[in-house]
């Protein structure tokens, strides 16, 4: 699969740098002013918004990324592994040890984009539905909040509108909170150091459980059902656990898309319950947990209009 993507990705980038060749050749032609095509299109085959300006692609932003040193994104380059990844976790690379082989930086940014950024949410998404489906009296909550948030707000979702939606985020942050997308992080021992009796030799590969706390932190211990689906204990105290939810990560390496997340789920649930619910076809079907967790089957649905 990974192979096949690669293959796709290249493919993309290999267009869009003769695009940008054919716009730059034009735009020296013509004096600078390559115009557009037909249907709203530039030179470069992009879209361009209701004032003409071209939008860049995804890839024509990182292409013209730099790093701090003024560096771009390569199509292949020496790969230095700072922290140990899933596919390298195996070999114990040291900190900043090369891999000895060529990285196909864009493509893997790519891929990274896809799988963190889209596959995560789409994921944590089925599995509300799936908790929903089972609490149906949670979807009825939900679905009460949104007729006030139209009724104060109208049916624009803003800023303001998401402000008001405690009970969504309560489902979305107990969602993630007892069923984690990610089983676990990876991280590198920086340094040598004890963790509960054990020492921990710098350099070591560790494994991060975010399933773990739910069974064995104290902060959660003394919550009402710590191990049931209750979107209503994040209206009360359980936002107040500084360390004790951790889907996205924590610290210095706290997800960079994890407010991206959060929103663009709330948006979606309040769109649909709105007005539909959602009715699965096969609830008992199996999931599977790696590399991220997903039903087997796809967990086939229907949207159903609720007056």
């Amino acid at each position: 699969m990974r192979a096949a993507l690669m293959r796709r990705i290249h493919a993309s980038l290999d267009l869009l740098e003769e695009r940008n060749a054919a716009a730059a050749a034009a735009a020296g032609a013509t004096g600078g002013n390559s115009g557009s095509g037909e249907g709203g299109k530039a030179a470069t085959g992009r879209d361009e918004d209701a004032a003409g300006a071209e939008q860049p692609a995804a890839l024509d932003l990182l292409m013209a990324s730099r790093d701090e040193d003024g560096n771009r994104l390569t199509r292949q380059a020496t790969h230095f592994l700072p922290l140990a990844s899933m596919p390298y976790a195996s070999q114990r690379l040291g900190w900043g040890q090369p891999d000895q082989r060529l990285t196909e930086q864009i493509a893997d940014t790519v891929l990274t984009l896809l799988f963190a950024g889209h596959d995560t949410s789409s994921s944590s998404l089925t599995r509300i539905f799936h908790h929903l489906h089972n609490h149906p009296e949670a979807a009825e909550r939900l679905r009460r909040e949104q007729a006030d948030v139209v009724a104060k707000h109208g049916s624009v979702i803003t800023e303001a509108a998401l402000h008001d939606m405690p009970y969504a985020d309560g489902v979305v942050r107990e969602t993630l909170r007892i069923t984690p997308i990610i089983n676990a992080t990876l991280r590198v021992a920086l340094q040598d150091f004890e963790l509960c009796g054990y020492n921990v030799q710098k350099g070591t590969s560790l494994q991060v459980s975010l399933t773990q706390p739910l069974l064995t932190d104290a902060r959660w211990q003394g919550e009402e059902q710590p191990l049931a689906f209750k979107p209503e204990r994040w209206l009360a105290g359980a936002a107040l656990k500084q360390g004790a939810w951790i889907p996205f990560g924590g610290g210095q390496r706290l997800c960079l898309g994890w407010l991206l997340a959060m929103t663009e789920m709330k948006v979606l649930l309040a769109v649909i319950f709105r007005g539909h619910a959602v009715e699965l076809r096969q609830p008992d079907e199996p999931w599977v947990f790696f590399p991220i967790a997903r039903p087997k089957r796809g967990m086939p649905a229907r949207f159903v209009v609720v007056e």
